[in-house]
């Protein structure tokens, strides 16, 4: 049980400015993707116990402000309509949560990071997940969502939609 703490636990722990984007490229088929890792190798260790740490980090959470960053999707909007809202200034922060409301996918902009499961590019979706997941606002610049119809189809419009992610500002040293 200790250890699933300790491994779940682990990006909370380390420190944000030792967490990396990097790009993934497979020798067959041309596609690519990227993985949002932290460099264990590159952190210090905490000064107490990792499970303390982990605790300690997360009380300190209920004391920071939750903000939130919506983008907005126009009712009838042509298809793959893509529509951005950036961060405000500031380093370090910490996803809370994400709603998709009939979009087809809310992002991290900048790396391209989908937040969550996604049925298409095309096909809205009502959707709220729980996160707790540390970025850089040098690597991940705000958020992006896609337009979407309920058919999922090339040819229709798309509904009016929201996509809205919770996220907290890390003071310095996380």
């Amino acid at each position: 049980m200790e250890t699933d703490l300790i491994s779940t636990a682990s990006l909370i722990v380390v420190n944000v400015s030792n967490c990396r984007l990097a790009r993934l490229s497979p020798a067959r088929r041309g596609q690519s993707g990227f993985i949002y890792y932290c460099d264990y190798a590159a952190a210090t260790a905490p000064a107490t116990d990792p499970e303390e740490a982990y605790y300690a980090r997360l009380n300190q959470l209920t004391s920071i402000q939750i903000s939130s960053l919506t983008a907005s999707i126009t009712v009838g909007s042509a298809r793959g309509t893509v529509v951005s809202a950036s961060f405000p200034s500031f380093t370090s922060g910490i996803l809370r949560g994400v709603a998709n409301n009939e979009v087809s996918w809310t992002i991290l902009s900048g790396g391209s990071m989908n937040t969550m499961d996604e049925i298409s590019d095309d096909h809205q979706q009502r959707f709220t997940s729980e996160l707790l997941m540390p970025f850089k606002t040098s690597i991940f610049t705000g958020i992006q969502v896609r337009s979407a119809s309920v058919s999922g189809n090339a040819t229709d419009t798309s509904l009016a939609g929201t996509g809205t992610i919770l996220y907290q500002v890390l003071p310095g040293g996380w």
